[in-house]
């Protein structure tokens, strides 16, 4: 602009980067700490000679207190950041319902409002319906089961002790069958039937006793009271001495978070120049929230401090808020107390060997969660399986001048030992993570796929591939892989892909790895019938293997399971088990089969830790919670605003430029702040509200919504001609006998000002009676997956219906799962549904055949 207009009189750049500290207004800012860090480098003196010197370099920081205080202050994030443990059973669909969230004392919530007032752990409640019933209930915890909150609560009633006949409060205790005392009984309460008791305040006061109920009618009391404080989650009595003015005490928030640690380049080039950071995501926001742009939260950035540096710093503001914190809430207009637990760090394999304070991957024992060894064990499946697991005993250990592991393991040379440096455990810094009460280095630092599988087993299982085939065979992979035609898939590998440069990123992995068993089965049908048969031995050996694989990805990324959460984890665990096997079977064909080293695939680490994925998803929910890409998206954001700063402080600049941003945000959210001057709270004006409501562009002009996170994981479910699918017709009978319709979108057109999709409908093959079946999933006999023929690569073989064309109101069908579906290589007019597109493997194990849109069953 000045140099279009040289008489323009624009600021300085210095002057509006300073635009708070030179003008005086009441524009909030992120506050910002600086904490000198003293780190150890290594330069050469005058004579050449090199020498250890300390340097004294400044880490800015947003501390994460300070982040989650603007967060619960504002109203559109608020009421989101918290969430109770969910009990559903048997289902897995946010991480509230993991082991973790359910077990862990510091996510317990120590009080609830419901419609009957607050409630709090250790309150006597009654019946809505008989609210001077004898019988009382002490509330020990609370929780969701099915949308609707709930408590654990013992049996209770108010008596006299016999020895000197003190009032007391009784508690039930049940009697097992050899007559022998119980813990206390707990009872699951629905709260909206229940209200406090009128006496609750002087029943607190009473001394409580366990007593159990004979058959004959007597009661017997124990000799010892009973201590409430420690028998609850949370100690309800830390919160009530809280007051605060016009109450008896505050409300409790729990609000935990996940963080994310990576590196990235401050090049264009993503060459070079590494800056490691640390970042942070509220973990109670649904999976689709937290996968957004606007809710990472940059905490860090720096390029001389190593991520392990900037953790002190992070845990002690951590440890501050696992203690309670007092903040503004917006949801409840006032101020509560604010605990905040780590639920896992997110990073690729290396940074989780540095925060579980392990050697890496290179190590004699290079598996972060057990004593797993390469080198000392057989290869077969079962080396991977019943190892010792690494524990926090032993990394507590590590910071002792003893070193010494509870474990003694066998090592390579087969002596054992129960040193700590030779089970691979090392002091990196990251030990400052003990002082975590939320937070277990040995369990919490879980799986991640984009590395671990993506970037791991599936890059080593098609750049072996790629070495094994000849010329001609990789061609007509290429021109396959470059003409396969699908709707299903967000994006296409493109007619500029070159399999023999083997130069791919993760999402190049995630489409062909869902596409390689179609492709392997048609080739070895067609182009590749006529090899030898040692070679097709192998080559089939290849399909096998990806297929298996392409199973197990169909699995793993998946973000909700509504029904047998156990059954999928077991599943999960029987494909990476027959993944080692197959693995281990085109090993022994093959003469080469690694990229790098002598090493082979069975013996990589990656492959390894895929059988704790159990573990974690157990602990956690599925793997796609804990999936590292949208942070590493998030890196890309981080690059640029590296790009645009004069790189003399690029970690202060970063930080501030991230900062505004989050605080423009906050405002025109409607958030609160406290003022300067008066410190009262004040917020947004009605006319920037209104603004923003009638002025919808202003988000994706303004706020990057038009520069969200990428989706690789193909998971839109968007109505488009060509696209294959599950249907849900939605005027069946969708509780007891829903009807689905496998189909291809023929068309969508407007009749009579309504829309109708045209449906090409398709249906599996069913098996024959007493047809001898491939081995399938047991679990589910039933299924559209488990009832139907499938093809070599255990797609399912489908053909068109009689009739073939149907059409629906758009309004009365909805998308339930996208398909893949291509033609059948080996049977005329039928096609093939693709088993290892993501999720759709499960569905088709989840979904009866009998409620499935069938000629036969019309």
């Amino acid at each position: 602009m000045a140099r279009e207009d040289p008489n323009l009189k624009a600021p300085t750049m210095h002057w509006v980067m300073n635009y708070e500290s030179y003008q005086s207004n009441h524009i909030p800012q992120l506050e910002m700490t600086t904490i000198p860090k003293i780190v150890s480098i290594t330069r050469r003196n005058a004579a050449g000679v090199a020498e250890r010197l300390e340097e004294v370099i400044d880490l800015h920081i947003y501390k994460p207190s300070e982040v989650v205080k603007h967060l619960i202050a504002n109203p559109r994030l608020s009421k989101h950041l918290s969430a109770l443990p969910d009990r559903s059973p048997n289902a897995s669909t946010s991480l509230t319902q993991g082991e973790k969230w359910k077990t862990c004392p510091l996510f317990q919530h120590p009080m609830v409002s419901t419609s009957n007032g607050d409630l709090w752990v250790g309150d006597f409640v009654v019946p809505n319906s008989d609210p001077y019933s004898n019988i009382l209930y002490k509330l020990v915890s609370f929780y969701t089961n099915n949308g609707c909150v709930m408590a654990d609560a013992c049996i209770a009633f108010r008596a006299q002790l016999p020895s000197n006949h003190h009032d007391i409060i009784a508690l039930s205790k049940p009697m097992d069958v050899n007559q022998q005392q119980q813990q206390f009984q707990y009872v699951p309460l629905d709260l909206d039937g229940f209200h406090l008791h009128p006496q609750n305040n002087i029943l607190q006061t009473l001394d409580h006793y366990g007593y159990v109920a004979l058959t004959n009618g007597a009661i017997i009391y124990d000799n010892v009271r009973y201590d409430i404080i420690h028998h609850t989650s949370i100690f309800e009595a830390r919160y009530r001495c809280m007051p605060a003015s016009g109450q008896c005490y505050r409300k409790v928030r729990v609000v935990p978070i996940n963080l994310f640690s990576d590196d990235t380049s401050g090049n264009t080039t993503k060459k070079w120049n590494k800056f490691d950071s640390w970042s942070m995501v509220p973990a109670a926001l649904p999976l689709d929230e937290r996968n957004k742009r606007e809710n990472t939260f940059l905490l860090c950035v720096h390029k001389r401090l190593s991520a392990i540096n900037m953790l002190e710093e992070i845990v002690r503001d951590v440890r501050q808020l696992e203690d309670g914190m007092i903040m503004y809430d917006a949801v409840n207009n006032e101020e509560v107390l604010v605990i905040s637990p780590l639920n896992f760090i997110i990073g690729d394999n290396a940074r989780h060997s540095e925060l579980a304070c392990h050697k890496g991957a290179r190590a004699n024992f290079p598996c972060r969660k057990c004593f797993y060894s390469p080198k000392t064990a057989n290869p077969n499946v079962e080396q991977h399986s019943n190892l010792t697991y690494r524990t926090k005993e032993d990394i507590i250990a590590l910071t002792t001048d003893n070193a010494v592991s509870v474990h003694s393991i066998c090592l390579p040379n087969g002596q054992t030992s129960n040193s700590l440096d030779a089970l691979s455990f090392k002091k990196t810094g990251s030990e400052i993570l003990l002082d975590l009460r939320s937070f277990d280095q040995t369990m919490d630092l879980p799986i991640e796929i984009l590395h671990s599988l993506m970037l791991g087993v599936t890059k080593y299982l098609v750049y072996s591939m790629i070495k094994y085939l000849n010329a001609v065979e990789t061609s007509q992979l290429q021109t396959k892989l470059r003409t396969y035609n699908s709707k299903a898939f967000g994006r296409v590998m493109g007619s500029c892909l070159r399999v023999t440069s083997m130069s791919f990123v993760g999402r190049d992995f995630k489409i062909m790895s869902q596409q390689l068993p179609i492709i392997l089965n048609d080739l070895l049908f067609c182009e590749w019938s006529g090899l030898a048969i040692d070679r097709r031995r192998v080559l089939e050996g290849w399909l096998r293997c990806f297929t298996i694989h392409g199973e197990l990805i169909s699995l793993v990324y998946m973000g909700q399971i509504q029904y047998d959460y156990d059954q999928y984890i077991d599943l999960i665990d029987t494909k990476v088990k027959a993944l080692t096997v197959f693995v281990t079977e085109i090993e022994s064909m093959c003469a080469t089969v690694s990229n790098t080293g002598p090493r082979i695939i069975s013996e990589t680490s990656k492959l390894h830790i895929l059988h704790h994925l159990k573990d974690d998803l157990s602990r956690f929910a599925p793997a796609i919670h804990y999936e590292s890409e949208k942070g590493e998206q998030f890196n890309k954001f981080i690059r640029e605003h590296i790009q645009h700063t004069n790189r003399h402080n690029p970690s202060r600049d970063v930080l501030t430029l991230f900062g505004r941003q989050f605080m423009f945000r906050h405002i025109i959210d409607g958030g609160f702040w406290a003022d300067k001057k008066s410190e009262e709270r004040i917020s947004a004006g009605d006319g920037i509200l209104d603004y923003m409501d009638n002025h919808p562009e202003f988000g994706p002009i303004y706020l990057g919504g038009d520069r969200q996170f990428t989706d690789n994981n193909s998971s839109l479910k968007e109505f488009k001609k060509g696209l294959a699918a599950f249907f849900l017709d939605l005027e069946s009978d969708i509780d007891s006998n829903p009807l689905y319709i496998l189909a291809l979108i023929e068309d969508i057109v407007e009749e009579d000002g309504s829309k109708y999709v045209h449906l090409n409908v398709y249906e599996p093959i069913r098996y024959i009676p007493n047809q001898t079946r491939p081995l399938g999933v047991c679990q589910f006999p039933t299924s559209i997956y488990s009832s139907c023929i499938k093809d070599p690569a255990s797609n399912l073989i489908v053909t068109p219906s009689n009739p073939v064309n149907i059409s629906y109101p758009l309004e009365s069908i909805r998308m339930e799962e996208v398909v893949d579906l291509q033609p059948c290589c080996s049977r005329e007019r039928d096609y093939v549904i693709n088993a290892s597109k993501f999720g759709t493997l499960w569905y088709m194990l989840q979904r009866d055949i009998q409620n499935l849109y069938m000629t036969d069953l019309l």
